[in-house]
């Protein structure tokens, strides 16, 4: 929740904030901290593909996305995300576990309270066009 806030504290400088599929249901803490009126939520744009254990689940609302957790099993979300991604100099957000997503440039590495460094995070800023994509 604290490197979804990092984000959110940034997104207006982002074309987008791409969040990890590796969270349990990340869509939730990024309306709580990018504040989305429930009331706004339906206008706009969003994408729906199932989750990893196959429940519908929100994988894109306004400039935040959430990568398919398995593309062979909803190709059509699959082709949506990766069409929102087809611009190369879109610049935004990536949060991922800490040394799972190396394009980029680190803005803040972000410690989970267990002390484990295989649960810390990171959120970078990444340019489409560059190495090292979703």
């Amino acid at each position: 929740m604290k490197a979804i806030d990092v984000a959110c504290r940034h997104a207006d400088q982002a074309d987008f904030v791409l969040v990890t599929n590796r969270s349990n249901q990340p869509y939730i803490y990024v309306l709580l901290l990018a504040l989305i009126s429930p009331r706004d939520l339906p206008k706009l744009p969003r994408l729906i593909a199932d989750d990893r254990f196959g429940f519908p689940s929100s994988s894109g609302s306004a400039k935040y996305y959430f990568a398919p957790g398995d593309p062979e099993r909803s190709p059509h979300a699959t082709a949506q995300f990766r069409e929102v991604f087809k611009d190369k100099n879109a610049r935004g957000l990536v949060v991922e576990r800490a040394g799972r997503f190396r394009g980029g440039d680190l803005l803040a590495h972000v410690p989970c309270g267990a002390g484990l460094p295989e649960e810390d995070f990171e959120v970078r800023w990444w340019r489409v066009g560059d190495s090292a994509g979703p």
